[in-house]
């Protein structure tokens, strides 16, 4: 007989029938080669139920380790009697069932496994096949780090790191305490690390990640890269394929899941001795480096504004792209990047323009709301973000640079082009109003159709530029719209202009101020009389009054009206005392919003969007030498206009009869006087934003017609892939989508869904993208970068990305191959 039952007499065996039949069977099934096993088979084919079956072998010894249980000939039957507790921990094994292997570790670790803590992270895994040392381990840390949810390596690791910041004392202090309690979860932590890094955390010094995170800046960052001898921190290097892509998706989750940025701040603060410039000294600007930092950017974005922004623009363009996916959207080394970019493009701009010499005045206005007024406008954009990166405070002396020799070349340019209008205009019998284009002063009569309610918008200093930038912004609505240039009267300021568009049988000048039909419109209530006049169904209201009604049946009521004037004035208002390039962006984002409620939800069938002037911007200082002097007796004087009753011939300034460029009459002859090109008068007024004279920028005025189309005739913008390489790396699929149209009253904005499939099943996220730039000039403000990560596992090489419309998912715009080079599991 078995001698264990001899040795221990006192412990009796129960009778197999003692557990389910369910439960034995399995058990049996486990382990064909046991004894317990041939024991079953004889108890259920070949032995009859009334009869005992007696197995005798000889044992010289009841085991009492570990080890001699696993080797014993009866565990399985000491298993299915439930006679295997050496302590507590063998009821958890057999309460889950898990591989006596795992004994040990139990063993140790019990009290920490069934903790209220761990219990919960770990119950729906206790089960064979699910259950590890490793899971375990992670349930511990995880529980220290105090997540509810077990936390993969590439997470725990990124959150040591993050943990290594001073405001995070408190939760550092507490957790290694509670993991040097757990020699296993410890011994475990410092294996993961070596195994990726070559070492641990540190035992004695804080910061505890240092060295950690010093391995992981250096490699993420030069892993495309051929070591260099002159690279101070080449001992550093990784080689090993599979622990590089466990360091990349430790950092990638590092930036995108920790919130807060704690991550990158713990990097820029553990990795600081790893040396941007050190880098860029071994191996360059131009090398190929997988990830930067804003550090190891800013030597980048200098060497360009140095050396090619003027040069090689085009290069320069791309160079910005690359740099700007590099970084998430709200980084603010995005405006640096944003500033380079723009004034490259205005470079290149440049460089199209060809000849400036013209035929006729007709051919300037073509010439310059066909492609001039582009560089206006990659002017004020590259402004704008200048001035987003002083508020930052991350402008360097390049950037600076780079700015003062925009400003220089915009100038240069604005003033070349506006001498020559002049010339061209004055050549011109008749001056401004002898022109074949539509003028301001005639601008009701043209527009005003009484079959139809109108809803007419007078935005105060909409330049014609700002004006395509709205245009391109209402392309992406469905309803149609076209945009003309219309010529403003001189002089080019509200008070003599904004009146002109109001309908009106006679225009004169009253003082310094314009009578329409004998009164000078002061007042709301005069101008909507005005109106009332000619169409007795009409109203005037500004922008801010309207956006104060918040009950929109009142809104309802009152667009009812057969016409209704809207004045909106946030760029003059806005341009003088603060930022002109955010005022009009804020215009922009008002007007576009506004356009789109007055169609969709007031129901106004057709809105006209208008200016009374536009306005020359130069973001420079203006010394008292480069202002033109008024010598001359006159009625007003301001920086771009004067009026006077004097014929005289000025040198640099040009006379108009007030009559010849305006709609205005007057009693006595009055001139109106303009510097020639762009040069500022001595007088008050704003000398960096200003209007009042006649180039090009301020008497060229958009007229936007926009209208509800029942039917939608527009065609979706078309996708496609910059690249067709696509590789997976590190469970990660990076690329980019290319929006091959700008959206435009032609075409209509799409959204797309992208995922990678393994044969038809989908193993990635499906990531959904709304393509709807309106950016004609500058092609990167269409590219997307999307990256995907593997959510099932994979064993093929060969995988396929597709991309369809979201309102068809049976037909892919796009197949294209993916390889996958992840060399390990996902769930790292």
């Amino acid at each position: 007989m078995c001698r264990m039952a001899a040795k221990h007499p006192d412990r009796k065996i129960p009778r197999p029938a003692s557990r389910p039949l369910e439960t034995l069977t399995k058990i049996a099934a486990q382990n064909p080669d046991g004894y317990f096993f041939k024991l079953y088979l004889l108890s259920r084919t070949v032995v009859r139920a009334d009869k005992k079956v007696v197995l005798l072998f000889r044992q010289p010894y009841a085991p009492q380790s570990e080890e001699e249980y696993l080797k014993f000939p009866l565990l399985d039957m000491l298993v299915a009697n439930m006679e295997y507790k050496e302590d507590d921990y063998a009821s958890f094994l057999q309460q889950y069932n898990l591989p006596l292997a795992l004994g040990s570790f139990v063993n140790r670790n019990l009290t920490e496994l069934r903790s209220a803590k761990v219990m919960p992270l770990i119950e729906s895994s206790l089960s064979p096949g699910l259950f590890s040392e490793d899971l375990a381990i992670r349930a511990f840390i995880t529980s220290y780090l105090g997540e509810k949810k077990i936390l993969e390596w590439k997470a725990i690791i990124a959150k040591l790191i993050a943990l290594d910041l001073d405001s995070e004392e408190k939760k550092r202090i507490d957790f290694y305490y509670r993991l040097n309690k757990t020699h296993d979860a410890r011994k475990g932590l410092e294996e993961k690390l070596t195994s990726i890094f070559g070492q641990s955390y540190s035992t004695n010094s804080i910061p505890v990640m240092k060295g950690i995170a010093e391995i992981l800046k250096y490699n993420v960052i030069t892993q495309l890269l051929a070591v260099e001898k002159s690279d101070p921190y080449k001992a550093l290097r990784i080689s090993s394929s599979v622990r590089i892509e466990q360091m990349q998706r430790i950092y990638e989750y590092g930036m995108t899941e920790i919130v807060g940025g704690k991550f990158a701040s713990a990097m820029q603060l553990l990795g600081a001795s790893i040396r941007e410039d050190e880098i860029i000294n071994a191996y360059g600007t131009n090398a190929t480096y997988f990830i930067l930092t804003e550090p190891l950017a800013w030597p980048i974005i200098n060497s360009l504004c140095r050396e090619e922004m003027v040069a090689e623009p085009l290069s320069v363009i791309d160079k910005a792209r690359e740099l700007r996916l590099k970084f998430t959207p709200e980084a603010e080394i995005q405006n640096a990047i944003s500033f380079m970019e723009q004034v490259a493009t205005f470079y290149e701009e440049l460089r199209n323009v060809g000849n400036t010499k013209l035929g006729s005045a007709e051919e300037y206005v073509a010439a310059y709301a066909g492609d001039w007024c582009r560089i206006d406008t990659c002017y004020r954009q590259a402004i704008r973000y200048f001035r987003a990166c002083f508020v930052a405070g991350v402008i360097s002396d390049s950037i600076s640079q780079a700015k003062a020799r925009l400003d220089i070349d915009y100038a240069k340019f604005a003033n070349a082009i506006n001498i020559e209008w002049i010339e061209c205009v004055n050549a011109t019998s008749g001056y401004l109003n002898a022109l074949n284009l539509p003028h301001q002063y005639d601008f009701y009569k043209e527009q005003f159709d009484p079959t139809q309610k109108q809803v007419v918008i007078i935005s105060d200093a909409l330049r014609y530029e700002v004006g395509v930038q709205l245009f391109a912004e209402l392309g992406k609505k469905k309803h149609m719209a076209t945009l003309k240039p219309m010529i403003a009267s001189l002089p080019t300021e509200t008070k003599y202009c904004k009146p002109e568009l109001f309908p009106h049988n006679a225009l004169a000048l009253a003082g310094t101020e314009t009578a329409v039909d004998d009164t000078v419109l002061s007042t709301k209530a005069l101008r909507t009389a005005q109106l009332q006049k000619f169409c007795p169904d009409a109203e005037c209201v500004s922008y801010k009054d309207l956006m104060m009604v918040n009950n929109m049946a009142s809104k309802r009521d009152f667009f009812k009206k057969s016409l209704v004037y809207i004045l909106h004035d946030s760029i003059d208002r806005d341009g003088h005392d603060s930022d002109l390039p955010r005022a009009c962006e804020a215009a922009v984002k008002e007007l576009a919003s506004l356009v789109n409620t007055l169609h969709a939800t007031l129901n106004v069938t057709n809105v006209i969007v208008t200016s009374d002037h536009g306005f020359l911007f130069n973001d420079i200082v203006f010394e008292d030498k480069d202002k033109h002097p008024v010598t001359e007796d006159n009625i007003e004087k301001k920086t771009r206009y004067y009026l006077t009753q004097s014929s005289v011939t000025i040198e640099g300034v040009s006379k108009y009869p007030l009559d010849s460029v305006s709609g205005l009459s007057s009693q006595t002859p009055v001139y109106v006087a303009v510097p020639n090109g762009t040069n500022r008068f001595a007088a008050s007024g704003g000398y960096e934003f200003t209007h009042g004279g006649a180039s090009l920028q301020e008497v060229i005025i958009p007229v936007i017609v926009s209208k509800i189309k029942k039917v939608l005739t527009k065609q979706k913008i078309n996708v496609s892939l910059l690249s067709t390489n696509l590789n997976m790396v590190s469970s990660m699929l990076k690329f980019q989508l290319i929006q091959s149209e700008p959206v435009s009253m032609s075409m209509t904005e799409r959204t797309v869904c992208c995922a990678v499939f393994n044969c038809d099943e989908v193993v990635t996220e499906v990531k959904t993208i709304k393509l709807d730039s309106t950016d004609g000039v500058n092609l990167n403000n269409r590219v997307y970068e999307i990256s995907l990560s593997l959510n099932k596992p994979v064993t093929g090489g060969l995988l396929q990305l597709r991309v369809w419309d979201e309102s068809d998912d049976k037909n892919a715009l796009i197949r294209e191959t993916v390889k996958n080079n992840t060399f390990i599991e996902q769930d790292f």
